[in-house]
């Protein structure tokens, strides 16, 4: 197992979705973070070891045109296995002025993680629930 959540990792989270959404996933753009599905829907994926992250201004000014039908997926890299967890990106995209924005004007967040739940810590009313848990083969 790789300490950071790299591309492979990132794809088992993409077919975890596919499988419980029942659609296929497209990139938005060139960034592997940014996907849509065969409804147009928009998805962030994110992952990492950590509880930090962040999004590209380009991506959250591209998603507010899709609010109600976008998602933010967190995926935690843990020993053995990918917690995945999802909510809507609207709470999420009202809350933006209270994320800190990099010198690059990508928004950074972190998270805290909770057993069924993530919240996004300078964004409390940010909420994505726990979807699924993965193990490494």
């Amino acid at each position: 197992m790789s300490d950071k959540f790299n591309n492979k990792d990132r794809r088992r989270v993409v077919t975890v979705l596919q499988d419980e959404i029942g659609s296929k996933f497209t990139r938005v753009g060139s960034r592997q973070r940014y996907l849509k599905d065969e409804l147009d829907n928009r998805y962030v994926v994110l992952g990492g070891i950590e509880g930090w992250h962040e999004i590209p201004d380009h991506v959250v000014e591209d998603i507010k045109s899709y609010a109600q039908n976008s998602y933010l997926v967190i995926a935690i890299k843990k020993k053995s296995t990918l917690k995945i967890f999802r909510g809507s990106m609207e709470p999420f995209l009202k809350a933006l002025n209270q994320l800190h924005r990099n010198v690059k004007g990508h928004y950074q967040f972190n998270i805290d993680e909770h057993a069924e739940y993530l919240k996004v810590r300078e964004a409390p009313s940010v909420t994505l629930n726990f979807l699924k848990e993965v193990r490494y083969s």
